[in-house]
C-alpha cells in the first residue's frame, strides 16, 4: 500500500484504497486505455510503448478524483498476423475476440469438456496461449535479450514431462503449481490438458500411461479425453486399451468418448 500512502500524502488526507493485481471482477485493459498506458491491439491485448503486451495490470482503486488521461489511438495499421495465426481462429474480426474459441478459455477456464473440434488444434499447450502475442510485432523488442533472464520461463514450468502431469498425485499438483498463476486450473483439469497434449503428439511411447489413466484415474472428465487421446494414436495397444476399457468404464460420457475413439482407430486403418 505504498502508493496509497504516498498519495495521502500528498493530497492531504487519508484515502481509502484497494490494490487489484488480476484478483478482482474489473475490466483492466479497458480502464489502461483510459489511463492512456497504452492502445488496444487488434488481437484485444493492451500494447504499451516500448513495452508491448508482456505485462500484468494492477490497479489502485481510491476514494478520490484523478485528472483525466487521454487514450491513445490503435497502431496496428494494416498488421493482421494476430488473426491470421490464431491456432483456432477465435478472432471474428480485428478487435473481436470470440472468448469460447480461444485456447486460453479452453485449457484455463472451463472446467469440463473440450469441444472435439479444438482438441487438435491446442497441440502440446496445457495452460494457456500466447500465439496472438508471440507474433506481434510490437512485442519483437520486448522479449529477452541474451543473458536477460528476468522474462524468461521458470526451467520448472517451461516444459513440464506430460506424462508427469497426467500422474499427478494430490500433493504433486499443490507443489507444482504453488505460487504460480496455475493455481487457477483445478488439478483434473492439468490432467485433462495433458491428455490432450499426449494424444497430439502421435506417439507411440506413450500408449502405456494413457492406458493407465483410462481404468485408474479418478475423474471422468479426464478418462473421456485421455481416450480421445488413444484414438488418435494409431496402434494395435492403442485399440487393445480402448476396447478393455469399454468393459470397465461405467461413466455414458466416457463411454460416448471410447467408442468414438474406436471408430477413429478403424478409420486409420482403413
Amino acid at each position: 500500500m505504498l502508493l496509497a500512502d504516498q498519495v495521502s500524502e500528498l493530497i492531504g488526507h487519508p484515502v481509502i484504497s484497494r490494490p487489484c493485481v488480476d484478483t478482482a471482477p474489473m475490466l483492466e485493459r479497458e480502464y489502461a486505455l483510459r489511463a492512456g498506458l497504452g492502445f488496444i491491439a487488434k488481437n484485444t491485448m493492451l500494447i504499451m510503448p516500448r513495452a508491448g503486451s508482456y505485462v500484468l495490470l494492477g490497479e489502485l482503486l481510491m476514494d478520490i478524483e484523478l485528472p483525466e488521461s487521454q487514450p491513445l489511438d490503435p497502431k496496428c495499421g494494416q498488421c493482421t498476423r494476430c488473426i491470421d495465426a490464431c491456432p483456432t481462429q477465435a478472432f471474428v474480426g480485428p478487435y473481436v475476440l470470440d472468448a469460447r474459441k480461444c485456447i486460453s478459455y479452453f485449457t484455463i477456464e472451463l472446467q469440463g469438456v473440450i469441444p472435439k473440434d479444438y482438441r487438435s488444434k491446442i497441440g502440446h499447450r496445457i495452460f494457456g496461449c500466447d500465439v496472438c502475442q508471440e507474433v506481434c510485432p510490437f512485442n519483437a523488442s520486448s522479449k529477452p535479450r541474451p543473458g536477460d533472464t528476468s522474462l524468461a520461463p521458470h526451467p520448472r514450468l517451461a516444459g513440464p514431462p506430460l506424462v508427469d502431469i497426467l500422474q499427478l498425485t494430490s500433493s504433486g499438483y499443490k507443489r507444482f503449481v504453488k505460487h504460480t498463476s496455475m493455481r487457477r486450473v483445478s488439478r483434473a483439469q492439468l490432467m485433462r490438458n495433458a491428455a490432450i497434449a499426449l494424444g497430439n503428439t502421435k506417439s507411440p511411447a506413450v500408449v502405456p500411461p494413457l492406458s493407465q489413466a483410462l481404468l485408474e484415474n479418478q475423474y471422468p472428465v479426464v478418462r473421456g479425453h485421455v481416450a480421445w487421446a488413444l484414438g488418435e494414436i494409431p496402434s494395435y495397444e492403442s485399440v487393445q486399451a480402448l476396447n478393455h476399457a469399454l468393459t470397465q468404464e461405467q461413466d455414458p460420457w466416457v463411454l460416448s468418448e471410447i467408442r468414438e475413439a474406436l471408430e477413429n482407430q478403424a478409420q486409420q486403418d482403413d
